[in-house]
């Protein structure tokens, strides 16, 4: 398996502050010195994850999810806005860094220019609000639950061209299970719990095929929701790799 610590990039960070002040225009070297940029990465049993907070408006995401012995690795680059850019820069001048702990599932280096970099290490069991606050502003600003269940509708594709309809309903649900409720939007008529409860009642009475294909429909329905409620390009998806 490839090792996604490998694959981040340190990227120089410009701070995206579109201000007016004329003291910001007129001393652009010392306002360098409060740039920011971050890696994020952390590895679990089935996948590994890297966000990476680059120029001025951009993150990266990179996953690398593997199910049944079929690996989907799902990259892409986001536009950030004005606003989160504002607000993570904000977020990483305030971190303590006195969080450090060895075998530690979540690892984030933030680094500032002229200085020293400064590395993160923590558990979710003893998460601090802070910290909290920054992996899920770079969970959700990188789409990372998005690309999780993108890259599991991915794997589910490959096990039924395999006839593995089994497998193919557990990668279904994982990615269900990863977007969660994040595709929800007023005004959504949504049906998907519907055809849920349907699938869930073919797979007990051990008709595969009937309920991979209805578990496939709700994850592929839901994945168009998010991407209709944040606006996401056509080729948001990536290329299956």
């Amino acid at each position: 398996m490839v090792n996604l610590k490998n694959l981040v990039v340190s990227l120089v960070y410009i701070y995206a502050f579109a201000s007016t002040s004329p003291a910001f225009s007129k001393d652009i070297t010392e306002a360098k010195m409060n740039y920011s940029n971050a890696r994020f990465h952390y590895q679990r049993t089935h996948k590994q994850v890297a966000i990476v907070w680059a120029n001025p408006n951009q993150i990266s995401t990179t996953l690398q999810l593997e199910l049944f012995g079929i690996q989907s690795i799902y990259k892409n680059n986001w536009t950030v806005t004005n606003v989160d850019s504002q607000q993570m820069q904000k977020l990483l001048r305030d971190i303590d860094n006195h969080y450090f702990q060895t075998n530690s599932e979540y690892n984030l280096v933030i680094e500032r220019s002229g200085e020293s970099p400064i590395q993160l290490s923590w558990n979710l069991a003893n998460e601090t609000q802070q910290l909290g606050q920054i992996r899920n502003y770079l969970e959700n600003t990188s789409h990372i639950h998005y690309a999780e269940s993108v890259a599991a509708l991915n794997i589910g594709h490959s096990l039924l061209k395999r006839s593995s309809e089994k497998d193919a309903i557990n990668a279904f649900q994982s990615g269900i299970s990863a977007l969660d409720r994040r595709y929800i939007s007023s005004g959504l008529i949504d049906d998907t719990n519907t055809k849920l409860i349907f699938a869930e009642s073919l797979l007990r009475t051990n008709k595969l095929t009937q309920s991979a294909a209805l578990f496939e429909r709700v994850l592929e329905s839901r994945i168009h929701a998010y991407e209709h409620l944040y606006k996401l390009s056509s080729n948001a998806r990536g290329i299956p790799q």
